[in-house]
């Protein structure tokens, strides 16, 4: 891609492009690259724009070579100058966009000494090859250099390139190796040993460790290997020390020249052979021509542990040669001052700390926590002599830390920072830590500090908002979020977060324009895709719907291709794809993600459980939705049922209190229950572990609100997931999911990673005393229509895919009078299914739209359907069960997933087998038959009235006997040594 400098220089544009592996490794790993090229005296800067493309920087530096990077600065070796520029951003700031900005701020004058590898040393002292001297040097005061070392066959310093002597590699902060072009003791003798005369030099001893090598270059120590281009013959590998040889890894369709590392790969630098004495006759010619392949100029990333190529960056234009590339960690887009316009001239930054009267206020401001005032960071270099620099190295040297996944290292090291320095950013990543391990108060106050220090801080604006939605203040959250936008309005993650915020309090107009906004600034965003995706079925918009459901397949492919979690939730894929093998693969990126997310603590814990128990068996649930939901709908009597003289029953729960009558009925039938909504995974699971529970379940799963991180902990010896997710949780920490033979047939075992549970009739639980109201309720008062069939579907409306409302609107079309009640109470949503309804030739008026009511009110009006339609990829399960209960008939065509198969378990359970069809051509059919003949469908009416209360369906009792024959079961197998393993479980 032809990317333009945004500052316009009077010289021609950067023209590169790169593969997309390449920018999402960038983006992943949040690095940006820096490289030179003396063959156009350009220092590069490569990295990501908030559109999701590349981003590219060039300054002029008269022949750029060597280059060594830090956390905060740059040094580079030009013609006759050594320069060292310095970030003068803060963590978090931006400049016009970017959030690095090296400023040249001194350049030592050494004259023309040809300096290739730069490095610094461990007293922080700048360290060189000078080609010219054939030497290793450092810089003087007095002097172009002062030389430190030689190789032993250059019989003097002199001003003459003898043996090309260009590449350093630097072993715990000293000088370790170096590389030349030959053992020549004569000017420009090194060309004749061009083709396998180079070496490696051992510089403590002066001895030759490695020989017949062409033109070696940037030789590295990393990972226990001393990694180098063996350029001359294209391919880059490592030095074996043992044997003196070099061992090649990859070939790379270019002169080899920078080397640096990230992680697990190598990034190689390429450039196009000039065509004169120093590059012709070389191995590498022979290659090129061996694989029919051109050279080129750019940068590769190579997987150490195969040699692979993964991912690439080309130059074009007038860059066909480059010297060095090095990493720039947690940087995303970083910038440079040049010489060549007067920006460097008009950005003036100050040190306020050494004004008398800001030291006289220093410390006025102490912590939120109202701690006593911490010490001005030159208070500090004062106390401790840390220069700016030093404290902002400790920074991010700790941020490596982090990111190894140390927190606890991490956490202390920043304290230290914080209390020692009063250095802001370290509230962030003290903020971050805590925000990590679910210690939300603590995160928020950690928060509060960093703006107190720093206001316009995008980052600990948003990282707040994320804390906030934790504990369920979305209203607080999305105020964080805005002002996070508002001081970086091109923000995607922000944007995004408050887009699913918008979502959570069902301002879906709003949040839809937030979410267009994100991808329109990263337009390869899976995330926000599938986000727009699933809003769009929330509100039935189906326009474009199998294009874009087909890219959603795609894209969530191309992750998991790449081991990476993938962006669209474990949730929507039941709605979104009727798959089984596909669920699981996405619940699976996830659940590991947990575990990895938790998994030092987990180690920390360290709960222990015994196989052995005295008195009763402990069940404990864990659930956000004790309170009116529809989970607990179905499982109010449950609790209260548990034959208490042989289960002590606990009741977790993460969610609201919101004095409902389902709230105090639960808190009635449970033993103990335990509001754990503001304690974190880590406390929640030591609360359990303390109470001793033997068998843990999870009723929630991936749906909102779940706090999975609690079992990834493993705070119980059994883990089951049951009722919240009819799916698989995918996670190695769940040893059992509570099913039955209806939506988890045998032959579904493999897209389990539990093991299955199979109860005698259905998986789901009901409440055999929900109230109906009494009250008389009328056709003419819903808008119904006096006469004719009233077909029903009370889904939510994402469930309703384009293929099944096809179908019904050809029911509507066959059955003469008929209508269908639908249950949407937005505006926006029954103007799209109106026009869905038009499009397939259907009047809008035959839909009738519902809206909210209490429980036992829909449940009275809900008995005016006649035949309850069922949804195809994602059934209805409690609407189902409520449509049974108040003695409407469901029709269902089962699926591939358990989600696809609840209606068909309810319906055996209450003895209808009949309404579940084979295909969608047999349920139009019977639709249409049903809707026609009045006779047939009374008749299933009467069957389901007869049934209602003598069927195991609404026999909660019954239910609940199985229920723990099957925790009886998994005990038993637990107490005898074994692994979980299905169980079946039969009535007597």
């Amino acid at each position: 891609m032809n990317q333009p400098n945004p500052t316009s220089p009077a010289y021609p544009d950067l023209e590169f492009y790169g593969s997309r592996q390449f920018l999402d490794w960038l983006v992943e790993e949040k690095i940006s690259l820096a490289c030179t090229t003396y063959q156009t005296s350009r220092l590069i800067l490569i990295g990501a724009n908030p559109e999701g493309r590349f981003s590219g920087f060039e300054r002029l530096f008269d022949r750029a070579m060597g280059l060594f990077a830090t956390p905060e600065r740059l040094y580079m070796s030009a013609k006759s100058q050594l320069w060292q520029l310095n970030n003068i951003l803060s963590p978090g700031q931006l400049y016009n966009g970017y959030d690095k900005l090296y400023v040249p701020r001194i350049g030592h004058t050494t004259g023309d000494l040809d300096i290739h590898d730069v490095a610094l040393n461990s007293a922080g002292e700048v360290i060189f090859i000078s080609t010219l001297l054939n030497c290793l040097a450092t810089l003087s005061e007095r002097h172009s250099c002062a030389p430190l070392w030689k190789p032993k066959f250059i019989s003097k310093i002199v001003t003459e390139d003898r043996c090309h002597l260009n590449g350093l590699a630097v072993v715990d902060g000293q000088p370790r190796f170096v590389t030349a072009c030959s053992r020549s003791d004569i000017i420009d003798g090194w060309r004749s040993s061009r083709r396998d005369g180079g070496v490696v030099i051992d510089v403590p001893s002066n001895e030759i460790v490695c020989a017949g090598l062409s033109m070696p270059h940037s030789p590295r120590f990393y990972h226990g290997k001393l990694w180098l281009h063996n350029s001359g013959t294209g391919f880059f590998g490592y030095a074996d020390l043992q044997t003196g040889k070099f061992e090649p890894v990859t070939f790379c369709p270019g002169y080899l020249r920078g080397l640096t590392f990230c992680q697990d790969y190598a990034i190689v630098g390429l450039s196009k052979p000039r065509g004169d004495k120093s590059f012709s006759g070389l191995a590498l010619d022979e290659e090129l021509i061996a694989k029919n392949a051109e050279p080129w100029c750019g940068l590769m990333a190579i997987e150490l542990s195969t040699g692979n190529i993964a991912g690439w960056l080309r130059f074009e234009g007038i860059i066909k040669e480059l010297y060095d590339v090095q990493v720039i960690p947690g940087v995303s887009r970083p910038m440079a001052l040049g010489f060549q316009d007067d920006e460097i001239e008009r950005r003036l930054t100050f040190d306020t700390s050494r004004l008398l009267s800001e030291r006289a206020s220093a410390g006025a401001v102490g912590a939120s926590t109202g701690t006593s005032p911490l010490p001005t960071i030159k208070e500090v270099e004062q106390k401790n002599r840390l220069t700016p620099e030093e404290i902002e190295s400790w920074y991010y040297r700790t941020l490596q830390v982090l990111r190894d996944g140390k927190l606890d290292e991490a956490f202390q090291e920043y304290r230290q920072m914080a209390a020692t320095c009063n250095y802001f950013a370290a509230y962030v990543q003290l903020g971050n830590i805590c925000l990590m391990r679910e210690e939300l108060p603590e995160a928020i106050d950690y928060y509060r500090q960093t703006i107190e220090r720093e206001p316009r801080h995008y980052q600990a604006w948003h990282n707040m908002g994320v804390a906030l939605q934790k504990q369920e203040k979305t209203a607080e959250a999305i105020a964080c979020y805005r002002k996070a936008i508002e001081f970086y309005p091109n923000y995607t993650e922000a944007h995004d977060s408050l887009g699913i915020a918008l979502v959570y309090l069902d301002r879906l107009d709003e949040a839809r324009i937030v979410l267009e906004r994100c991808l329109e600034l990263n337009s390869q965003s899976t995330l926000v895709f599938s986000f727009l995706f699933r809003l769009r079925r929330l509100v039935a918009d189906w326009r474009n719907h199998e294009t874009n459901l087909e890219r959603l397949y795609s894209l969530t492919a191309e992750q998991l291709s790449q081991g990476k979690v993938t962006d669209i939730v474990p949730f929507d894929s039941l709605s979104f794809f009727g798959d089984p093998r596909a669920q699981l693969v996405i619940a699976c990126s996830h659940a590991s993600a947990v575990s990895r997310r938790v998994e030092k603590q987990r180690k920390s814990l360290n709960f222990t459980h015994s196989r052995s128990r005295e008195g009763r068996l402990r069940i404990g649930y864990v659930s956000a939705d004790f309170h009116n939901h529809a989970t607990s709908h179905l499982m109010l009597g449950l609790f209260g049922l548990h034959a208490r003289e042989e289960f002590e029953i606990f009741t977790y729960s993460l969610g609201k209190d919101d004095d409902s009558f389902y709230r105090k009925r639960i808190i009635s039938d449970s033993e103990h229950f335990r509001d754990l909504a503001e304690e974190s995974a880590a406390e929640c699971a030591k609360r359990i572990h303390a109470d001793g529970i033997d068998i843990l379940v999870d009723l929630k799963g991936y749906t909102r609100d779940s706090r999975f991180e609690i079992f990834a902990l493993r705070p119980a010896p059994i883990q089951v997931s049951y009722l919240g997710y009819p799916g698989t949780m995918g996670a190695d920490f769940i040893d059992y999911i509570i099913s039955d033979a209806t939506v988890t047939p045998p032959a579904s075992a493999e897209y389990f990673t539990e093991k299955l549970v199979i109860l005698p009739h259905s998986y789901q639980v009901n409440d055999s005393q929900q109230p109906v109201d009494a009250a008389p309720v009328s056709r003419t008062e819903w808008g119904l229509p006096e006469k004719g069939v009233v077909f029903a579907s009370f889904n939510q409306t994402y469930k309703i895919e384009p293929q099944i409302f096809d179908i019904w609107m050809r029911v509507l079309q066959a059955v003469e009078g008929s209508a269908l009640w639908l249950y949407a109470d937005k505006e926006e949503t029954k103007q799209n299914l109106r026009r869905e309804a038009a499009a397939r030739g259907v009047a809008a008026s035959r839909l009738i739209f519902a809206g909210f009511l209490p429980k036992s009110r829909h449940l009275a009006r809900l008995k005016l359907a006649d035949l309850a339609l069922d949804t195809y990829y994602y059934n209805g399960h409690t609407t189902a069960s409520d449509a049974l209960w108040v003695g409407v008939p469901v029709l269902t065509c089962p699926g591939q997933t358990f989600a696809s198969r609840v209606a068909a378990s309810l319906l055996s359970a209450v003895g209808l087998p009949e309404l579940i069809v084979g295909d969608l051509r047999e349920y139009e059919r019977l639709a249409v038959r049903l809707g026609k003949n009045a006779g047939e469908l009374r008749q299933l009416k009467d069957k389901l009235a007869g049934n209602r209360l003598t069927y195991p369906l609404f026999d909660t009792r019954r239910f609940v006997g199985n229920l723990e024959k099957a925790y009886q079961a998994m005990w038993e197998i637990y107490a005898a040594g074994g692994k979980p393993q299905m169980i079946a479980v039969r009535e007597e």
